[in-house]
């Protein structure tokens, strides 16, 4: 096979999963779907190649190009703390699409992210896939893990087919479970597309070895190697001076100013930032402050994607289904 592995994305948002997958399996996004006109027009600035679609409710998959691998951003509000969590008796909840989606494709890798409430959703997602054929693995991870400076604590699921395709997805020949390779010596997160690929203190996000991520001591001497101001002349962060300074030094680039001027709400360019997102990644004409924020408050952390994706993967090829306990565990922030 030729040429890099197929994605399809399904409830895409901003695109945050699909740069994780991208960049994990060397791949490259074929077609998108989100019923927010917002989403679609940040993914179609940065994936003008990629085809775009609306409401997956609506979208006749078997007339689709098959991918090899399919990312799933659905709904959270059926499953969060925030509302009645109804689950599947919610009209949100779009696993029964997912699940249409993923036989009509032929079978594509699964990766997914949700709330941690949709843990209580898994005997159902968990027997349908089973029902497809399909091995899975999950497990929790906050984006505190790899240095954010919130928690974001979110399930991450990934599921491969018992009969895959002639041409399945696996790790890519430089893998960072595999081979040092990352995006530059001095350790820091991209900011083009790309996620790091090295955790804050040096080393591998994921390693399959121990299935664990940098702990406390990492983020300690990242703290006593900080340089620079973290955060804007004028802005007093008190108990989040910590995370706010470590989080400067993995990025490389010091906090935005943190709220906007005319509403007083968080400004899109710190929300940016705190997401490992490159400056104005959803700054485009037609798309205001709110649109902006309701964007980045549903996205996925991609260098958190990434994290998760490299300690999962690697259980489903070592033929480990089920749960991943140690996927997280208990960190600096939380």
């Amino acid at each position: 096979m030729t040429g890099p592995l197929r994605l399809g994305s399904l409830c895409s948002g901003l695109g945050g999963l699909d740069i994780a997958a991208e960049e994990f399996f060397g791949a490259r996004l074929a077609w998108y779907a989100d019923n927010d006109p917002a989403a679609r027009q940040v993914l179609a600035h940065h994936w003008p190649d990629a085809t775009g679609h609306g409401d997956i409710t609506t979208v006749d998959f078997t007339t689709m190009p098959a991918v090899d691998i399919l990312t799933a951003g659905i709904p959270c509000q059926p499953h969060s703390v925030a509302g009645p969590r109804r689950g599947e008796e919610d009209h949100r909840d779009l696993w029964p699409a997912t699940r249409d989606a993923l036989r009509a494709l032929g079978h594509p890798f699964l990766v997914m992210e949700n709330v941690p409430g949709w843990a209580r959703d898994l005997p159902r997602v968990v027997g349908d896939l089973a029902h497809l054929g399909y091995r899975v693995v999950w497990g929790r991870m906050g984006s505190y893990r790899i240095g954010t400076p919130h928690q974001r604590t979110r399930l991450w699921l990934c599921a491969q087919h018992e009969q895959p395709p002639a041409h399945p997805p696996r790790l890519r020949e430089r893998s960072p479970i595999t081979q040092e390779d990352p995006l530059g010596s001095d350790g820091r997160l991209g900011t083009d597309r790309r996620p790091s690929r090295q955790a804050p203190g040096g080393g591998t996000p994921g390693d399959a070895r121990t299935t664990d991520l940098p702990g406390a001591a990492d983020y300690a001497d990242a703290l006593a190697t900080a340089s620079g101001p973290a955060w804007p002349h004028g802005v007093h962060p008190g108990e989040y001076a910590q995370a706010l300074t470590h989080w400067a030094r993995c990025t490389g680039r010091p906090m935005p100013w943190p709220t906007d001027p005319v509403d007083g709400r968080p400004s899109p360019a710190a929300l940016e930032w705190m997401m490992a997102l490159p400056d104005g990644w959803t700054d485009l004409p037609g798309i205001g402050p709110k649109a902006r924020r309701r964007l980045l408050g549903n996205a996925v952390c991609p260098a958190q994607a990434y994290a998760a994706l490299a300690v999962l993967v690697p259980r489903l090829h070592e033929g480990a289904p089920g749960a991943a306990p140690t996927l997280d565990t208990s960190g600096p922030y939380g």
